[in-house]
């Protein structure tokens, strides 16, 4: 809007970084960041560049920031009537702004700042949100699916309802967020945080959680049937009476975390640690527990006979006589396990 700026036919997209042009080739290798390159600049049909304002999204060496030619970082003011009929704001500052029901499907809104902004009933559907900033803002019944939230910032942000379906979330932060009763549909979900959310009864139908961190997550009356929880974080968490069955769980982290009552028929939980976990009345037939840590695990009211349990560490587990073992109890002396009335 400030500048137009005439470019020729190129092959590649560049990207300026403090004093130097880093092209989005040179940075193809970089798979957090390259996802999210092809949509940086916006050209025109005829191959024109308007420039927006004065900040936009840039390289600076270590990550993508908001700032000008100057390397200043900041963000740009914005009309919002403005953005509703251009749907173009890269970087634009958007601080506890009223996007309430606004059709904003396939927006340009990388690298915005969202802090606090209320966008209830908002179609975000499509729209490139790489990088935005949306902590402790309002999404109740928006809809996001198919949209870019690679790296997003969603901390505390509040997510009743909100819907995910086929939306990129590689990476994104949602440490403490409230995410009950959204739907992630086949959601990427690589890396994501998710410490402290809120998951209860939230669809992650075919999404894909391959490290992400979910300590101290309270998911209850969750399923998370078939999913790939591939060394996933989920110390503390509380999956209690969550649906686990046939999950892939290889080498997750789950110290201390409630499986009471859990489903876990069938889950792949090879080389997991289970070390202090709350087992107590959790279905684990058929399960393949291969190389797990099952050390200080409650296994009261556990049937283990149809589980894999070889090389497994037994030591200081407690079970009782509600417990079927695989092996007889002169084993489990043997193992260490520790019996309770």
């Amino acid at each position: 809007m400030k500048s137009l700026v005439i470019l020729s036919v190129v092959s590649i997209l560049s990207f300026t970084a403090v004093g130097q042009t880093v092209s989005a080739q040179e940075l193809s290798n970089d798979s957090k960041y390259f996802e999210s390159l092809t949509e940086v600049s916006l050209f025109s049909k005829n191959n024109v560049v308007e420039s927006q304002s004065e900040y936009s999204l840039k390289w600076n060496g270590s990550g993508f920031v908001c700032q000008n030619q100057e390397g200043k970082i900041g963000y740009n003011s914005i009309d919002i009537e403005e953005l509703k009929s251009g749907k173009q704001g890269i970087c634009a500052d958007l601080y506890g702004a009223n996007l309430k029901g606004l059709n904003l499907e396939k927006a340009n809104l990388q690298g915005a700042y969202l802090v606090k902004a209320d966008l209830e009933g908002a179609d975000l559907s499509g729209a490139n949100l790489f990088k935005a900033n949306m902590q402790d803002s309002n999404l109740r019944s928006a809809h996001f699916d198919g949209a870019n939230m690679q790296d997003v910032d969603l901390a505390e942000a509040y997510l009743y309802k909100a819907s995910f379906s086929e939306a990129n979330l590689k990476g994104a932060i949602l440490r403490g967020a409230d995410l009950e009763k959204a739907d992630f549909f086949k959601a990427n979900l690589k890396g994501v945080d998710l410490q402290e959310a809120n998951i209860h009864r939230v669809s992650f139908i075919d999404a894909d959680f391959a490290g992400a961190n979910l300590e101290g997550v309270r998911m209850t009356v969750t399923d998370l049937q078939n999913h790939n929880l591939t060394e996933t974080h989920l110390m503390d968490a509380d999956l209690h009476r969550a649906e686990l069955a046939e999950a892939y769980l290889y080498k997750a982290n789950m110290r201390g975390i409630d499986l009471s009552q859990a489903n876990l028929a069938g889950a792949d939980l090879q080389e997991a640690d289970l070390g202090g976990a709350d087992l107590q009345g959790a279905d684990l037939g058929e399960a393949n527990l291969h190389k797990a840590s099952l050390r200080y695990a409650d296994l009261r009211n556990v049937d283990l006979q149809d589980t894999t349990v070889s090389e497994v560490d037994f030591r200081e587990s407690v079970y009782d006589r509600k417990t079927i073992l695989p092996f007889e109890r002169e084993e489990a002396i043997e193992k260490e396990m520790v019996f309770i009335n």
